[in-house]
């Protein structure tokens, strides 16, 4: 009897900690609700349709080794495991613009010779290894930014679009320019299916861009980043709706551009 009783006590002395564990377990569940959403629905490939892309049977992207763009207004865009020692200077003095001076998606840019050097070193082995494709926008021998994937992702086929840009260069019509390249080159010639752009609250040139042209806000915050905007571009809506609106942007008022005119009735523009 007194062993039973003894057992008893011991039952009713952890059932407190029992229970304070499983509401500590709720709360952090809770309060980490959309980035846990966020994550099932980039395993899943879930967009706000509900439409189930994320398993899709097919061949394998295929990251070239070197490849060369040219956009409609005629800029070069080459792959960053191209891209020389001039290059890697220009991308440094961008960094140090001021921060009003740049148009960016992360929270902040590198600030040093050797966070240049490390942030193009990595992104040249991510398209060695297939896992991403990011290209330097030249333009007579200045550059305009750097735009491409982050992240490729073949099994869900997507990818995580990343920009760093001189906002000089980002009104008139060069954002909707080197946008337009780099995503009929994702969508058309790596068979993408969306693209996901994280952009932080800060940054609202990006942003407005973003929510102007009709990218769908799925949520706000993710790991690491409470107050990042997490936007999805699905391939139906880029080719029925905001792909014709670059294109309608980039041609002259009052006039035809014959090779905006080849961009609009080609998903292959400007590769070379």
């Amino acid at each position: 009897m007194k062993i039973s009783l003894c057992r008893d006590k011991k039952r009713s002395g952890s059932t407190p900690w029992i229970i304070l564990f499983l509401l500590s377990s709720a709360v952090l569940v809770w309060s980490k609700r959309r980035w846990i959403m966020y994550w099932m629905r980039w395993r899943q490939g879930y967009n706000r349709f509900g439409d189930d892309i994320g398993r899709i049977s097919g061949k394998p992207l295929v990251i070239p080794t070197a490849l060369t763009l040219r956009t409609t207004r005629d800029s070069v865009m080459i792959t960053i495991a191209e891209t020389a020692q001039t290059h890697l200077d220009l991308f440094y003095d961008l960094t140090q613009m001021r921060r009003s001076k740049l148009v960016m998606l992360r929270p902040s840019a590198p600030q040093t010779a050797r966070e240049v050097h490390a942030r193009v070193k990595a992104l040249s082995i991510q398209q060695v290894q297939q896992k991403g494709l990011m290209f330097f926008v030249m333009r007579d021998n200045k550059l305009i930014g750097i735009i491409g994937f982050v992240r490729l992702h073949p099994l869900t086929y997507s990818g995580e679009l990343d920009v760093t840009s001189n906002s000089g260069f980002w009104d008139d019509g060069w954002a909707e320019d080197m946008h337009l390249s780099v995503l009929d080159y994702g969508f058309g010639q790596l068979g993408l299916q969306r693209i996901l752009c994280g952009i932080e609250r800060s940054h609202r040139q990006a942003r407005t861009f973003y929510d102007r042209y009709g990218w769908n806000l799925v949520s706000v915050g993710r790991a690491g980043s409470p107050n990042m905007y997490n936007y999805v571009l699905a391939k139906r809506d880029y080719d029925n709706i905001i792909r014709p609106r670059f294109v309608k942007t980039l041609i002259p008022k009052g006039g035809h551009d014959s090779a905006l005119a080849r961009a609009f009735n080609s998903q292959n523009n400007g590769v070379r």
